[in-house]
């Protein structure tokens, strides 16, 4: 992945998914779906979600609920299901790693539950919403509010601090510099770098950057976090730094994260582990049974894309 610095995520406004069908007698199936819930919710009609409704969902026990979610791409006239009608749910005292071959579809699915991308089909409910009801204004608040993301590359803003870069969620959700910065703060002495706030990327090392990611991530104190190949770029130590800060993230912040990741190590840590295969999903137990090979040829490697 590029280590460039396109617009975060937490910034952009959500992409619809992008599907071309065969003809216009048979239109695509997002484009289908899409028209289902646009008659079966108009936006008008729709409740604005609140902090409190928030606040209220993320007490039940059940976090996420995905119902018969498919995605579909076309190419020329023929289809390609890269996942087939997953179902399973999620509670919020887990810890969930995601793993698979490389073009399994891991990343995919990781994006259509951050609501990044959409189903062709199916249904989504996270901490008690149905996401595909939403307008994008709503999912983009949503998704500032309640989900925090953490990539391979860290795509922080180069000429802020890390303490600017951290407090910047904070900032677009409204909260005034005095909370901002003490969550800012508080975070990144978490990590261990408080001594290094007033840095700048650059002059930070790539775990360092990680870390201050990982900080911005959870400046909103979301109760999901969705981070997609976070030591992918590291080495083997380095990356057990983040691993550990990973695995205390429920204990410590009430935070579940949803793990995509070819570390295996790291995966048989996790409560739950969920193989995506020939775009199906299956629970396992042990992923040193499944025979995943990282590119560099180490089963327990930390590299390896997604």
């Amino acid at each position: 992945m590029s280590d460039s610095n396109p617009t975060p995520v937490w910034l952009a406004a959500p992409e619809r998914a992008e599907t071309t069908g065969p003809s216009e007698q048979e239109p695509p199936l997002a484009e289908q779906q899409e028209k289902k819930k646009i008659q079966a919710n108009p936006v008008q009609n729709k409740p604005t979600q609140t902090n409190a409704d928030v606040a209220s969902a993320s007490q039940s026990e059940t976090l996420l609920e995905v119902s018969q979610v498919t995605k579909s791409f076309w190419l020329e006239d023929h289809r390609i299901d890269v996942l087939q009608d997953l179902t399973f749910s999620l509670s919020r005292s887990e810890t969930v790693a995601i793993v698979g071959a490389s073009g399994a579809g891991k990343s995919t699915l990781l994006h259509i539950l951050g609501t990044l991308d959409l189903p062709t089909r199916g249904d989504i409910r996270i901490l008690g919403q149905d996401i595909l009801a939403m307008s994008e204004d709503e999912l983009a608040t949503f998704r500032n509010r309640s989900m925090g993301f953490v990539f391979q590359a860290h795509y922080l803003l180069p000429e802020f601090t890390a303490l600017e870069n951290v407090m910047m969620p904070a900032f677009i959700q409204r909260l005034s510099k005095k909370e901002a910065k003490e969550r800012a703060d508080e975070l990144l002495n978490w990590v261990g770098l408080h001594e290094r706030a007033k840095h700048r990327p650059g002059e930070l090392s790539g775990g360092e950057r990680q870390r201050v990611a990982l900080c911005r991530a959870l400046v909103m104190r979301p109760p999901l976090l969705l981070a997609d190949e976070p030591t992918g770029n590291l080495d083997a130590r380095t990356s057990e730094g983040i691993h550990r800060l990973l695995l205390e993230l429920h204990q410590t912040w009430d935070v579940t994260p949803i793990i995509v990741t070819h570390n295996l190590a790291l995966a048989q840590k996790m409560d739950r582990k969920l193989e995506i295969r020939a775009g199906k999903v299956h629970p396992i137990e042990d992923v040193e049974t499944l025979g995943i090979v990282p590119k560099t040829g180490s089963l327990l490697s930390t590299d390896g894309g997604s």
